[in-house]
């Protein structure tokens, strides 16, 4: 995940973070709930951009799921694109 200023300007709190959430039936009853949650974030300061690689793995049987992920440059806050 990369996150950067276009403009080039250095920032403190350059990063993001992407979250995973996993749900299926969780007992004998069949209740759905939530049975994987994976968070993964990386900042840096000083800096005018800032690329990360970071994984983390789970499994499960999922009925559905829902991913999300943000930049932020200080204390702002961008909803990010997957590619």
């Amino acid at each position: 995940m990369t996150t950067w200023d276009e403009l080039k300007n250095t920032h403190d709190n350059v990063g993001g973070s992407a979250k995973f959430e996993g749900y299926g039936v969780i007992g004998s009853d069949g209740a759905i709930g939530k049975i994987l949650e994976l968070n993964i974030s990386d900042y840096k300061d000083g800096v005018s951009n800032h690329t990360f690689s970071k994984n983390d793995s789970g499994s499960g049987a999922f009925l559905f799921f829902g991913m999300s992920a943000k930049g932020t440059i200080g204390s702002l806050d961008i909803p990010a694109t997957f590619r």
